[in-house]
């Protein structure tokens, strides 16, 4: 409560008992209707992320539909407001919050996307029907309380802007408990009552809120000033600078987020991240005293592009180049929400002025969740957006001449096309390509010129846009040049590449390789990767055959290029369940993959989500059963929990083996594993095989192997520990992802 309400001044105290509990209730009012609104969007899309194997597009969309409804919200405030009768606006809007009580306790059923369906469609559809009405409902809340506020005979009432400081600090208070607090300790049903409770008891203080204010209300009469009417108008100009300056930020926030869960997990822990830095930057935008300006965000906003620009061309750790995203990402937005304050108009255009925010909002969102997808093979939104954020600075000061002026423009497009060209010269002699002498320099020179450059260009806008779309643009092209097809859906991003040094043609997904196939005479159908037979998979196999029992039938929870299946023997029959469409039609061209046609004798492909397509074959039985299902290195993580083990075991033979792949750069899942075969009182073993080389052949792999309760492991010899339990039990209600990252 300290966070909302530390706006507002001591002069509570200076006003009247009744002033003072006025004040507090809208801002109580305000603050719990934001704390529902954010916390209801990590819980649905944790409900739903089951449905469409863990993709971190779930969330994206979850966003867009959540920025729509909330534009509906919107407009519906916008709608009541026009009404110059307080007491019917309250009785209205009580009707509307008591028909959204029908569609609560918040329920979105168990059934999935069918074969063939959009998963981006079929998910706007059950958010509509489940979600959509009490959504809308509490959604209009904010410009509808800060509206009658501004109609009492308050003192503050003539600018109830600083009430926003209470709504977003609900917000932020939702969107940072709900991973570290609401996720860890309540189950998913019992967030859905929690939530819907707390809409009854919100709906009331709302409406309590507007039956007081319209007693307090000041008289027609002086609310209707056609002067102050005139004065608070707005350009059609001035409108459309209030959508952009939401759009892009809101955009932006969803392209970062996409690059944070492909690379990580696909949980609300790193979803609430950027989001966070947006309602963050908004409640410091909107507070009386913001803590920057705009004289001091310019700087560090061009400062954190031009570093964006040099990375892109020079490269950047995961680690780094994560944390300078989300570092331009804050500042960008918190350049754009402080325009925003800076140009809102006066009371009576509040809800026009929040109308056409959410409208700016809902169009970033729909763009980096629906649009941007369909439009580009690669993630060629993030630069894009970043180039919109350079455009939208204020211009540089006029130049004292008109020759000055003139070639001070003529260098906004001149100045960055040099600067590729010395940039690109010195990157070649840098690389193995360049002369060997030249090397050491080169490399100082590749950082440091670039750096110098992009850092003189942030005082005009034009110029730094132009050497942050060479930057940022040109390298993606290379790379995308270099693919031998590069495709695109709701999964993600997927490329085909050679890659001529090590003789290989891999599958890649996101940042990861997802399967690969040799080039040499004699080795398409050889086991590489992951699947080495040095590797823990050709343990196993070998483990396998020495153990003599055989095997008839065995299952693959993700199917890559289907390279585990050079591991199969004639008569097993092999099964690979995947969710994406897309990656069974790369792994079945043979223009570049042979092993889908000469391995795992004519595998069987289920599409769908491998956990829902598994419990539909109820008869289905493995001798082994294989969970490979990750999407880059983000973890769907409804396949490894105490439900999901209980359906594997319940999918094998009695001497059968489910075999967990956990190689994670962010994420030990070992002990998750671990426990939750200890939970199930079936033994399990582990196996790390480091990479061996820095090549691609041998990457390295850690599984966990795990026996129905009451089998043995022990004909996997001494080279396979026993893992140690991690002490949280992840169930398909509750997870604990903090508990296992890898911090180094």
């Amino acid at each position: 409560m300290a966070i909302a309400t530390r706006d507002i001044p001591a002069a509570i105290q200076r006003q009247p008992v009744a002033g003072a509990a006025l004040l507090l209730a809208f801002v109580v009012a305000l603050f719990a209707s934001a704390f529902l609104l954010f916390s209801v969007q990590p819980m649905v899309s944790r409900m739903l992320l089951p449905r469409l194997g863990g993709s971190p597009a779930v969330w994206n969309t979850c966003v867009c539909f959540f920025q729509a409804t909330l534009l509906l919200g919107y407009c519906y405030a916008h709608w009541l407001a026009e009404w110059r009768r307080p007491r019917g606006q309250v009785a209205l809007h009580a009707l509307v919050l008591a028909g959204a009580l029908v569609f609560l306790p918040l329920s979105l059923g168990v059934d999935a996307p069918p074969a063939g369906a959009q998963p981006a469609d079929w998910l706007l559809a059950r958010l509509m029907l489940a979600v959509g009405a009490p959504f809308v409902a509490i959604a209009a809340t904010a410009p509808l309380l800060q509206h009658w506020f501004s109609r009492t005979t308050h003192p503050r009432a003539h600018d109830p802007y600083f009430l926003y400081v209470a709504s977003n600090a609900g917000s932020l208070l939702a969107l940072l408990g709900y991973p570290v607090l609401i996720e860890t300790t309540l189950g998913l049903s019992g967030q859905a009552q929690l939530w819907s409770f707390g809409f009854a008891a919100t709906a009331a203080a709302v409406l309590a809120c507007g039956v007081v204010a319209s007693r307090r209300a000041t008289p027609l009469a002086d609310q209707a000033d056609p002067q102050t009417d005139a004065a608070a108008g707005m350009t059609v100009q001035e409108g459309l600078r209030w959508i952009i300056l939401a759009f892009v930020p809101s955009a932006l926030m969803l392209a970062v987020t996409t690059y944070i869960t492909t690379d990580i997990a696909a949980t609300p822990l790193f979803w609430v991240a950027p989001l966070t830095i947006y309602i963050l930057t908004f409640m410091l935008a909107f507070s009386r005293r913001p803590l920057i300006g705009l004289r001091a965000l310019l700087p560090l906003q061009g400062i954190a592009l031009a570093a964006a620009a040099l990375a892109g061309l020079n490269g950047t750790p995961a680690a780094a180049g994560l944390i300078l995203s989300l570092v331009v990402f804050a500042l960008t937005s918190a350049v754009c929400h402080t325009e925003l304050a800076q140009r809102r108009p006066d009371a009576p255009r509040l809800t026009s002025y929040f109308l056409l925010i959410s409208i700016g909002g809902a169009l970033g969102g729909s763009f980096s969740a629906l649009l941007a997808p369909a439009l580009f093979r690669g993630p060629f939104e993030y630069p894009l957006l970043l180039i919109a954020a350079c455009l939208l600075r204020p211009p540089p000061p006029r130049l004292p001449t008109e020759a000055r002026e003139n070639w001070a423009i003529r260098g906004d497009l001149l100045l960055p096309v040099v600067l590729m060209g010395v940039a690109v010269a010195l990157l070649w002699a840098e690389s193995p390509a360049g002369p060997e002498f030249l090397r050491p320099a080169a490399r100082i020179a590749a950082v440091a010129v670039p750096a110098a450059a992009l850092l003189w260009f942030t005082g005009r806008r034009v110029r730094l846009a132009m050497a942050l779309a060479g930057c940022l643009l040109f390298p993606m092209f290379v790379d995308a040049s270099g693919a031998l097809t590069t495709t695109r859906n709701f999964f993600g991003v997927h490329r085909v590449r050679r890659v001529p040094s090590e003789d290989l043609i891999v599958l890649q997904h996101g940042t990861t390789v997802h399967g690969m196939q040799g080039t040499r005479p004699g080795e398409e159908f050889t086991p590489l990767g992951y699947y080495d037979t040095a590797g823990p998979f050709g343990r196993m196999f070998a483990a396998l055959a020495r153990r003599g029992a055989p095997i008839a039938a065995v299952g693959v929870l993700g199917l890559g290029i289907g390279g585990l299946g050079c591991y199969a023997h004639p008569g097993e029959a092999w099964t690979f369940r995947e969710i994406d469409p897309e990656v069974e039609r790369l792994a079945r061209d043979q223009r570049w993959f042979h092993v889908m046609a000469g391995c795992g004798n004519r595998p069987a492909v289920v599409l769908g989500d491998a956990r829902l397509t598994l419990a539909a074959d109820a008869n289905v039985k493995y001798d082994l059963l294989v969970i490979d299902a990750f999407s880059s290195d983000s973890i769907p993580m409804h396949l490894i929990t105490r439900e999901a083990l209980a359906l594997y075991l319940s999918r094998l033979t009695p001497n059968g083996i489910v075999l967990f792949h956990v190689s994670n750069r962010y994420l030990d899942l070992t002990p998750v594993v671990a426990r939750l075969a200890a939970d199930a009182g079936a033994p399990a073993r582990h196996l790390l095989a480091p990479p061996m080389g820095a090549g691609l052949r041998r990457i390295g792999a850690e599984v966990v192997a795990v026996a129905a309760p009451g089998g043995n492991l022990d004909f996997l010899g001494d080279s396979w520990d026993t893992p140690k339990p991690g002490s949280a039990l992840w169930t398909d209600e509750r997870s604990n992802i903090l508990g296992v990252m890898r911090w180094r």
